[in-house]
């Protein structure tokens, strides 16, 4: 099995990421390129929370699909409202990996800030955040005829 995006995790036989990983069997990859596997190399491939980061969820899928022969993709739905963090640029419709909109919360300047914490998620940061600033707008019955505005203040805060 492929762990791919596996941070400090070693679920795999193989452990890929796009940063150098204290995990045994670690494999680096860049962002966009094809994997440095052959066409299914992998029974199966598994990754966790990294499709709603990239910049083609369906291509990435593609990719990890060609590497493997089953894909165990996790990723928050649209319904969950991890789903709306502004570091996630993709929120998924449903399970297939296929259906995607653009997280109108997503913010490049906050996904740096996040990207340069260690052990962000695992801080209770993410559920500050959101209980701080994304709840209060998924509440507000204007926030989508005012969406300039309330992006404007997650940028400020």
């Amino acid at each position: 099995m492929l762990n791919i995006s596996c941070g400090r995790t070693e679920y795999g036989h193989v452990n890929a990421d796009i940063t150098p990983q204290p995990v045994a069997r670690f494999v680096k990859y860049e962002i966009g390129q094809r994997l440095p596997f052959a066409d299914k190399q992998f029974g199966a491939v598994y990754t966790s929370h990294t499709m709603e980061h990239t910049e083609d969820p369906k291509a990435f899928y593609a990719e990890i699909s060609r590497v493997a022969d089953r894909v165990f993709p996790v990723y928050p739905l649209v319904f969950e409202t991890s789903a709306y963090w502004p570091f996630h640029k993709w929120i998924a419709l449903d399970l297939s990996g296929q259906k995607w909109f653009k997280n109108p919360f997503y913010s490049e300047v906050i996904e740096k800030k996040i990207n340069d914490l260690d052990h962000w998620s695992h801080s209770g940061m993410c559920q500050w955040y959101f209980n701080k600033y994304i709840q209060p707008l998924l509440e507000n019955p204007q926030f989508q005829s005012n969406r300039p505005a309330a992006t404007q203040m997650l940028l400020e805060s």
